[in-house]
Order: C-alpha cells, then sequence, then structure tokens
C-alpha cells in the first residue's frame, strides 16, 4: 500500500499504468479497488491514480464531519504530491459528486469529466427518502442499509444469480467504520451541486441507469442541460441485448464500463441498430463466444473505417456474456479512451 501523509491525515492511493493520467473516484462505503477490474480491462494504456476517500478503505478514518470540499482537496493533494497538473476524472455516485466539485473548484486540473450515478437536483420527496437512509446509517443496525438497498442496487434475476457476489459485497460493507461511513454518507445525503453545474467548461459525460433510483435519469437530464456540451447516456440503450439475455443488471455493476466506453466511442451511443444486432448475434452464437467478441473487437480496432461498428457490436456483447465482471470490456478500446 502506497500512502500520502499530509497534516495527520493518510491517504492510500495506486497508482499504475503509463500514459494520459485517469483520475478514479470510489463511491461512498467502497475503497480504491472498486476500480479494479477498470485497471486491469485498462491494460496499463493510462496511468490510473485511484485513492481511498477519507474514511474509507486504508485511509484515515476521522470521526467527520466531512464534506464534498474536503473530498476534491484530498484528490488535488494527491495530484499535487504525483506531480500531476492535470488529468482526466471519472466519479461514481459520492465520486461523481467529488468529482464535480474537483473542476468547480480547480477547473484547470480536470480535462474530461465522467459523472456515473450522480445524484443532483433532488425533490423534496427524493430529499426525504435520502435523509431516511441517512438516518439508517447514522443510527440503524450496523448492515442494515446494505441490505435494505439491494433491491434499488441489483435487478431479481442479478441476485438471484450472484447470491455468493453478494455476500462478498454485505462482508466488504460491514468492515467500514461506522462513524466514517455516517460521515461520509452525510455528504451524499446533503450536499447537491445542481445549481454549480453550469460553471462546468470542461467535456463531460453523464451516466445514469434507467432503474437507478438515487441517482435517477431526471437528474442526469438535470445535470446534462446545465452542463454545455455534456454528453448524456442512459443504461436504457442496453435494454435489448439486456432482456434477451435475463442479465439486466443494475448501473452499479455497469456504470463504470458505460462511462470509459462512451468517452471511447460516442457514437456507439446513437446507432441502436447494432445494439440489435449485437442481440441477434448472440442469440445466433450462443453466449459463450467470448473470444469471438474479443476477436472482433481487436479486428475493429485496427482496421477502420468499419472497426467502430464491429467492436460496438462485440463490446456491447460482451458487457453481458460477463454481468459479473464486465468493466473488462474497456480493455478493447483503452488506448482510445478520453481521446
Amino acid at each position: 500500500m502506497t500512502t500520502l501523509e499530509r497534516g495527520g491525515l493518510t491517504t492510500a492511493y495506486a497508482v499504475e499504468g503509463a500514459g494520459p493520467p485517469l483520475l478514479l473516484i470510489h463511491g461512498v462505503g467502497a475503497r480504491q479497488d472498486a476500480w479494479d477490474d477498470v485497471v486491469t480491462a485498462l491494460g496499463g494504456r493510462f496511468t490510473t491514480i485511484r485513492l481511498d476517500l477519507r474514511g474509507h478503505g486504508e485511509s484515515s478514518k476521522p470521526p467527520g464531519p466531512y464534506s464534498a470540499e474536503l473530498f476534491a482537496e484530498d484528490a488535488r493533494a494527491l495530484l499535487d504530491h504525483l506531480g500531476i497538473g492535470r488529468c482526466h476524472v471519472a466519479g461514481h455516485s459520492l465520486g461523481a459528486t467529488v468529482a464535480l466539485r474537483l473542476v468547480l473548484d480547480a477547473p484547470a486540473r480536470v480535462e474530461r469529466l465522467a459523472l456515473l450515478s450522480a445524484a443532483a437536483g433532488r425533490t423534496e420527496e427524493e430529499r426525504q427518502r435520502v435523509l431516511e437512509r441517512l438516518a439508517i446509517v447514522e443510527h440503524g443496525i450496523p448492515g442494515e442499509h446494505f441490505r435494505r438497498s439491494l433491491p434499488r442496487w441489483f435487478s431479481d434475476d442479478f441476485r438471484r444469480a450472484n447470491a455468493e457476489l453478494l455476500e462478498r459485497y454485505a462482508a466488504r460493507n460491514m468492515e467500514n467504520d461506522p462513524r466514517a461511513y455516517a460521515a461520509a454518507y452525510h455528504v451524499l445525503a446533503t450536499t447537491d451541486l445542481a445549481d454549480e453545474a453550469s460553471r462546468v467548461r470542461v467535456p463531460t459525460l453523464i451516466v445514469t441507469g434507467e432503474g437507478d433510483i438515487g441517482s435517477n435519469p431526471r437528474m442526469a437530464r438535470l445535470l446534462h442541460a446545465r452542463i454545455l456540451g455534456s454528453q448524456l447516456v442512459h443504461a436504457s440503450n442496453y435494454i435489448v441485448t439486456g432482456i434477451l439475455l435475463g442479465v439486466l443488471q443494475s448501473v452499479l455493476v455497469t456504470a463504470a464500463a458505460v462511462c470509459l466506453y462512451a468517452f471511447v466511442k460516442p457514437v456507439f451511443f446513437r446507432v441502436a441498430p447494432i445494439f440489435l444486432l449485437s442481440a441477434i448475434a448472440l442469440v445466433v452464437f450462443g453466449t459463450n463466444q467470448i473470444n469471438l467478441a474479443r476477436t472482433l473487437v481487436y479486428f475493429g480496432y485496427w482496421v477502420p473505417p468499419v472497426g467502430w461498428i464491429v467492436d460496438s457490436a462485440a463490446s456491447t456483447m460482451f458487457n453481458f456474456l460477463r454481468c459479473d465482471s464486465c468493466l473488462l470490456s474497456c480493455s478493447f478500446v483503452g488506448s482510445e479512451l478520453f481521446r
């Protein structure tokens, strides 16, 4: 484990790969290893920087209060320590709030921004619901919030098919320091940067899932409307393939792959026939042709101009062939990420 010591605070972090720097910021209650599959998939083509936010993982766990400003300051301090003046930034959930705060406070530090499952512009009803969840985190039985949230995070089919995986997630959740977890969740529940989003002036991708309740499509559309020139991606683009395979899954599992792929090939999300082609191919070839998908993607990458058609279809297939590790789809096009 590599750490940065600053003002009595320890920040655990990992730097891997080479190439353009990419800062990855995890969600509430998670840690830097939430990005393991993404980092592996990118195959060293980028300098990935991951940190455990304060209160998480191996970083210091002061009791709080925390704020988006503090989290963003920690990220900037890490970039300063590493001598990185400007980088791409992707954040999920709480990490998206931190990423947005980072670009608002230090726009010169961010090349491109990717917001996955970002909560913004909550209605009064939505605010009440998230405050109820915060109360469970602050005063409830440890692990109770996680158990209650499973139906919101994962589809019924996914939960039935991945019971062992969810048990591991539950065990990891129980490792969180209760006070630090509550302090971090308070930031997620009470921070709303929708009114400031219009100040963002870097290329921005906004991703959410059609069935995401906490960070719903309305919130994503609001951010898209306020961030000039941003791109908006809904996981509903994948519904045709997902339904045919019976593995339609939570945005928490697919979000990172969708986000990273979106900046690689933006046109991918505008060509509906490709998704249908992917679904048909799966029906014809079955769901065990992962090597075929890999071959098609590599072929598509090196043989333009038909490459974008081939690798879009094949990568879509691969996402759903491996629903428990679909983030690996990023590896096929990692060298074009954030071009």
